[in-house]
C-alpha cells in the first residue's frame, strides 16, 4: 500500500490568516516555499507521490487568477505557467525521490483545458522541469463519460513519458423522486468503472512492450483512487503553512502521521 499526498498548492480553502493577510509577493513566495519544503521533507520516504498543484487552470485552459498567481502571486504574475514551474522545482528540491503530479478537474477528455494541460506538460518535459505525472480527477456527472476521448487524452499524455493517475474517481447516478436508482443505471455506472480500469492496464501493457521499457517501468500507469474512499480516511490536505511567528510545535502533523502509521500496520499485518 502506498500513500499519495494531496495537495500542496491550491487557491481554495486556504486559512483566513493567509487569504486575508495582505502579504507582499516576496512574503508569499517565502511562505509557500517553506510550506512545500517542510511538508515534503517531513513525509519523505513515506509519501511516494504528491499532487503539487491542484486546479491551476480555468475551463478555457488559462491560468486561473489566484492568491499564488496574481493576487498578488509569488512573483510570476501574468507569466502564465511560470509560477507552476517554480513550485514544481521547489517540490523536487524538497524531496528528489517523490513523484510530482499536476492535478486537475474537467480535463479528462479532449477539450480546451486538457489541450492546455498537455501543452504545459510537454513544455515542462522539454525544458527539464521536474514533473512526473498528471492527476485526472474523473468526477463523472450523471453517467456522462466519453471513454474514447478520455482514452485518447491519456494516450497522448503518457506518450510524453509521464504517468496518469485517476485521483478522485466517482460516477454520480440520477435518482427518481423517491431516491431510487434504476438497475440499468447501476449497470452503466459499473461499465464506466470497468472501462476506466481496463484502459489503465491497456496503456500500461502498451508502454511496457516498447523497446527500452523494462517490465518494472511505471510509465503510463493509471492509478485509480475513488473520492468516496478518500473521504472516509484522515487527510493530509488540511496541513497548511503557518506564519513565521506561529509554529505548530509538531501538532499539525499528528493526524496524517497516525494515518500513515495505521497504513504501515495494515500492510505489515
Amino acid at each position: 500500500m502506498k500513500v499519495r499526498g494531496h495537495c500542496l498548492v491550491w487557491d481554495h480553502n486556504n486559512p483566513d490568516w493567509l487569504a486575508q493577510g495582505h502579504f507582499t509577493t516576496q512574503q508569499l513566495s517565502r511562505l509557500l516555499h517553506e510550506h512545500i519544503t517542510r511538508v515534503m521533507r517531513h513525509y519523505a520516504g513515506q509519501v511516494f507521490a504528491w499532487d503539487v498543484i491542484n486546479e491551476a487552470l480555468d475551463e478555457k485552459g488559462n491560468v486561473r487568477e489566484s492568491l499564488w498567481y496574481d493576487q498578488p502571486g509569488i512573483g510570476f504574475s501574468q507569466q502564465r505557467t511560470k509560477y507552476i514551474e517554480q513550485v514544481f522545482r521547489w517540490a523536487h528540491k524538497a524531496d528528489p525521490k517523490a513523484l510530482l503530479f499536476y492535478n486537475e478537474a474537467e480535463g479528462e477528455a479532449l477539450n480546451r483545458k486538457s489541450d492546455a494541460i498537455y501543452a504545459m506538460i510537454k513544455d515542462f518535459r522539454n525544458r527539464g522541469v521536474p514533473i512526473h505525472g498528471v492527476g485526472l480527477q474523473m468526477h463523472v456527472p450523471m453517467l456522462d463519460a466519453n471513454i474514447p476521448a478520455i482514452a485518447a487524452n491519456i494516450t497522448r499524455l503518457t506518450a510524453l513519458g509521464v504517468q496518469v493517475h485517476f485521483t478522485e474517481l466517482d460516477v454520480s447516478l440520477p435518482v427518481d423522486s423517491s431516491g431510487w436508482v434504476r438497475t440499468e443505471d447501476l449497470t452503466h455506472q459499473a461499465g464506466i468503472y470497468r472501462a476506466s480500469s481496463e484502459h489503465a492496464w491497456t496503456v500500461l501493457a502498451a508502454r511496457r512492450s516498447r523497446p527500452g521499457d523494462s517490465l518494472t517501468s511505471t510509465h503510463g500507469l493509471v492509478l485509480i483512487r475513488t473520492a468516496l474512499a478518500a473521504r472516509r480516511c484522515p487527510s493530509i490536505e488540511p496541513i497548511s503553512p503557518r506564519p513565521p511567528t506561529a509554529r505548530c510545535g509538531g501538532k499539525c502533523w499528528q493526524g496524517a502521521d497516525r494515518f500513515i502509521s495505521l497504513l504501515k500496520a495494515i500492510t505489515a499485518g
